[in-house]
């Protein structure tokens, strides 16, 4: 960074941009049917959680950990790369279909999400969950590159007979 230029605006930008954002997403999973459960029924009634947070952990969250790796994927495989472009832009996406549909759903007075809405929105941390897996695994594969999806799809070396096996370790 510069030394005339200071982050300071981006931490006020971040910060309203996270409560928007939080916000629309904690209205849709409450409209959807996430809302306070008990993690620990019939062994104790103290530990209760609000499940509408886990959408805009978990959305939010990937999308910044996609865009982390596609920024600082110079030694990743274009594949991986590939994969973190296109899945940060779906959650872009997903993010912003999700706002205007908090938004639309408040401003309508709807009191609960219709069924597809609820459907595609219980889906998401599952969804984020594969899809943050299949990012770490593929980004901690540095050694992942086209060279060897090459020769993945070389053609298939016969199978040695358990003799020749054996004759090749004594």
């Amino acid at each position: 960074m510069h030394k005339n230029q200071s982050p300071w605006p981006l931490a006020v930008i971040g910060l309203a941009a996270a409560v928007a954002i939080w916000g629309g997403w904690v209205r849709l999973g409450e409209l959807t049917g996430f809302g306070p459960i008990n993690l620990l029924p019939g062994i104790g009634s103290g530990l209760t959680v609000n499940t509408a947070v886990v959408l805009p952990l978990s959305v939010e969250f990937y999308s910044a950990y996609a865009l982390r790796v596609l920024l600082a994927s110079n030694q990743l495989a274009t594949r991986t790369r590939t994969f973190a472009r296109h899945t940060f832009t779906a959650s872009l996406v997903v993010g912003g279909g999700a706002q205007v549909a908090s938004h639309v759903m408040e401003a309508a007075g709807t009191a609960t999400a219709p069924w597809p809405v609820t459907t595609v929105v219980a889906c998401v941390p599952l969804l984020v969950l594969g899809l943050a897996s299949g990012l770490a695994k593929r980004s901690r594969l540095r050694h992942w590159s086209e060279r060897t999806t090459r020769n993945l799809h070389a053609p298939a070396q016969p199978m040695k007979t358990r003799e020749q096996a054996l004759a090749g370790h004594t």
